[in-house]
């Protein structure tokens, strides 16, 4: 009989080899000759199984979606029904949706964490009880071997290797979690039918090839319940009369003064939740997070408000940002940023008249080197942009761009001050109850 992992791991490990599961002594040919100590909190009984919870990485905020969030919802039931724990690995761009979701659902883990020798202290028992009362936690801090020399990252494999049970959230063909699933599933140590393979999140292009054969071999595939339906996606409207529709064009050439805020996808949190509220949305309400940009200017429109952000810029203070470029030929200098996954900016947001806009404490941005930025107070920051010496750069210059302090309350402005723009006729429909200024459409001829 197995020694019991509610035994032992209380108590230190000399080597690998002690770890208490029966494949004990193939560990170091899975993960090296690695050091390692448990820290958790110790007034707190551990499962007796551990049930690891990985993901392949297809985009930046995959973990977002509605099949990933159903996915690992029933990967936390499946571990709540049969007591067991949850083994994550940190520092994956999806860690923290599982370990938020974990604290919110009362399951058991244990994060698994490389050490990085530079006096790390343990686990502060008394904080993890305030974060969760009813249930046992902590993580497993590995150290590497100098020998191993294997591609995939070691708190990826140890997640893998190390638990009693697998359950892949999404896999993407010959990727890094693909491979391990091979490993394991070759591997005459681990049990048959102890590898669930989400099916839900397996879209066409990202589907594993060798998923049936996997099945064949002793895995078990997994449909999670997809929350969204048809009344998911219903919003509360504001009071609002419906709004005239025209073509962009119509505004183009006039002798108007217009500043433009575009909106960008939503990635993450909103720029006025936590990291934390964020989490419990997807927890809670997962068929929001769809990467849809309408979404940010639905938001904006439902709220009344432009939010002011800081995100790179210099200064303390948070702003909202404009542009003087006539919206045809902002809209055609937009380029996709490939290192963010995202466009730079979108064809949807709302311009405002210019001298309004002044009244209310816009200023145009000044441009400036780094000498002269470094000479500059916080409150002068607020309203510069360095121009960087580098040819390389992005010439900032071309945006012309104006700034507000603080947020603006959209509710300020007049029926006559400001349109809405949206790059199609049932956009432009789809907001119209939520508008308050008209809405043009940036047609093919714009």
């Amino acid at each position: 009989m197995p020694p019991s992992t509610t035994q032992s791991l209380t108590k230190p490990f000399e080597s690998i080899e002690e770890y208490p599961v029966p494949w004990a002594h193939v560990l170091p040919s899975l993960l090296g000759h690695i050091s390692f100590r448990v820290e958790h909190s110790s007034n707190r009984i551990p499962p007796r199984s551990w049930l690891a919870v990985v993901s392949s990485h297809n985009s930046q905020f995959g973990f977002t979606s509605s099949d990933w969030q159903s996915s690992l919802q029933s990967a936390l039931h499946l571990a709540q029904q049969q007591g067991w724990g949850i083994l994550c690995a940190t520092n994956t761009p999806y860690s923290e949706s599982i370990l938020h979701a974990c604290r919110r659902m009362h399951v058991p883990w244990l994060e698994i964490e490389i050490d990085d020798h530079a006096g790390r202290t343990k686990i502060n028992h008394g904080q993890l009880e305030n974060v969760n009362q009813t249930c046992f936690q902590g993580r497993i801090v590995l150290g590497r071997d100098p020998q191993d020399a294997s591609p995939i990252p070691l708190q990826d494999r140890a997640a893998v290797f190390l638990a009693d049970h697998l359950f892949a959230l999404n896999v993407r063909e010959g990727g890094k979690i693909a491979q391990l699933i091979e490993t394991r599933l070759e591997k005459d140590e681990f049990k048959d039918a102890s590898t669930y393979v989400s099916l839900s999140s397996m879209k066409p292009r990202t589907s594993t090839a060798s998923c049936p054969d996997w099945l064949q071999r002793g895995a078990i595939g997994w449909i999670a319940i997809d929350l969204t339906d048809d009344h998911a996606h219903k919003e509360a409207a504001v009071q609002s009369t419906w709004q005239p529709i025209l073509p962009l064009r119509s505004l183009i050439g006039s002798n108007r003064k217009l500043l433009i805020h575009c909106t960008r996808a939503r990635r993450g949190p909103w720029p006025d939740q936590s990291l934390a509220q964020f989490h419990d949305e997807l927890l809670h309400s997962p068929w929001l997070q769809y990467p849809d940009v309408i979404a940010s200017l639905k938001r904006i429109l439902s709220q009344q408000r432009l939010i002011a952000t800081k995100y790179c810029r210099r200064g303390d203070m948070e702003t909202v940002c404009f542009s003087e470029v006539p919206i045809d030929q902002l809209l055609k200098r937009r380029r996709f940023q490939s290192h963010l996954s995202r466009w730079d900016w979108e064809p949807y947001g709302i311009m405002i008249d210019q001298e309004w806009l002044m009244e209310m404490g816009v200023k145009p941005v000044s441009y400036v080197d780094r000498a002269q930025a470094k000479r500059m107070s916080d409150g002068q920051l607020t309203y510069s942009q360095i121009i960087s010496n580098r040819t390389t750069s992005q010439d900032w210059t071309a945006e012309k761009e104006w700034r507000l302090a603080g947020d603006l309350r959209l509710t300020h402005v007049p029926f006559s001050k400001a349109y809405v723009f949206v790059p199609s006729m049932a956009e432009a429909v789809a907001i119209q109850h939520l508008s308050r200024w008209p809405i043009a459409v940036c047609d093919t001829t714009t």
